[in-house]
């Protein structure tokens, strides 16, 4: 704890390429890749990313922290809620301050820190808002800063993310899942306990309570964050599914039009693609051995994994739920029911 140092130390993984260095007095580009572990992040190292080609740019070297609290890098092996006390922006950010006033590099062990040659730090995500943010609260040490993709603006309710979701489906798709949720809300609130299970039995979710069984329904428009250049586009297939066009399972001869194809069959689409595309395996990232397993959507059960592993490399990322919880980062997708938005019902 920097605000007590009396409490002692602990050690933070470091990774360097002197490669593009041109002797003392160069500068040195700092880069975390965040609330990770930071093993299989060395290409951030080399000039095919963003932080070595500046390197390479500027003849500078890179060097690469690992974040206080994940990988190799904890105080505490328990992550219990007394161990994490010290997981703080406060602290994370006085971590790599530190680091850069009294660095020993090996390639300059005496001139290496920010006295001595320009710091950079570099960052994106929740690593560019840590970027943003030393500047802001704690200047003085870096000489440069660079945030990429960087939420630095907090919003605790965070409905906005999926404006942009909606608008990126087709308009048929987008049509038809509202239809799906606007139909799931009614059954919810006015159906029978039969009817409801039966909903949900439909998605193979009928274990689920209703607001974890509607969790799960919101990693239909998610499928828009996994986009990439060497896949199919998860957003389209996820669209297929709910318009009957995603082969082999086609059920429709047409292609659908602006309409889409109404609540029956995107119902029955959006429930053939949470069980065939998202729901095997889903859970076994979480340490559920069954493949068919839906268990980690369960929250009502304090045995649930999510909640009992408080190791390190726990898979829910528990170092992260606390920084969410403790620090003002916002970013909860959450519904707020008082605004009167179109294509935003209160599920998805």
């Amino acid at each position: 704890d920097h605000d007590t140092p009396l409490l002692g130390t602990f050690g933070q993984r470091v990774w360097w390429n002197s490669e593009h260095w041109g002797g003392p007095g160069s500068p040195i580009i700092l880069f975390t890749p965040g609330e990770t572990a930071a093993d299989g992040y060395g290409g951030y190292l080399t000039n095919s990313t963003l932080t070595g080609r500046m390197a390479q740019e500027v003849k500078g070297a890179v060097v690469m922290v690992e974040h206080r609290y994940w990988g190799e890098s904890s105080p505490y092996s328990d992550l219990t809620g007394h161990n994490l006390t010290h997981l703080t922006l406060r602290n994370s950010i006085a971590d790599f301050v530190r680091i850069a006033a009294n660095a020993k590099l090996p390639f300059d062990p005496a001139t290496s820190d920010a006295a001595h040659a320009p710091w950079i730090m570099m960052g994106g995500s929740y690593a560019g808002s840590l970027s943003a943010w030393t500047e802001s609260t704690s200047p003085g040490t870096f000489w440069a800063y660079h945030a990429s993709s960087a939420p630095v603006e907090a919003i605790d309710d965070y409905w906005q993310y999926f404006v942009p979701v909606e608008k990126a489906m087709p308009r048929n798709c987008s049509s038809d899942v509202s239809k799906v949720v606007e139909y799931i809300d009614k059954v919810f609130a006015k159906g029978s306990k039969k009817e409801q299970v039966a909903l949900k039995e439909k998605f193979g979710l009928g274990k689920l309570r209703n607001d974890d069984f509607s969790g799960v329904l919101e990693y239909g428009p998610w499928q828009e964050q996994s986009n990439n250049f060497y896949n199919p586009h998860p957003l389209t297939v996820f669209c297929d599914y709910v318009e009957g066009a995603y082969a082999p399972n086609i059920t429709t001869t047409t292609k659908p039009g602006a309409g889409g194809v109404g609540v029956v069959k995107a119902l029955e689409g959006y429930a053939q693609w949470v069980k065939e595309v998202y729901l095997p395996e889903s859970c076994q990232i979480y340490g559920y051995d069954d493949p068919a397993s839906i268990e980690c959507y369960d929250t009502y059960n304090p045995k649930n994994k999510l909640f009992t592993d408080r190791t390190v490399d726990n898979a829910i990322d528990r170092q992260w739920q606390w920084f969410l919880c403790n620090e003002p980062f916002g970013w909860w997708q959450e519904y707020v029911f008082s605004l009167p938005l179109h294509n935003l019902q209160s599920i998805i």
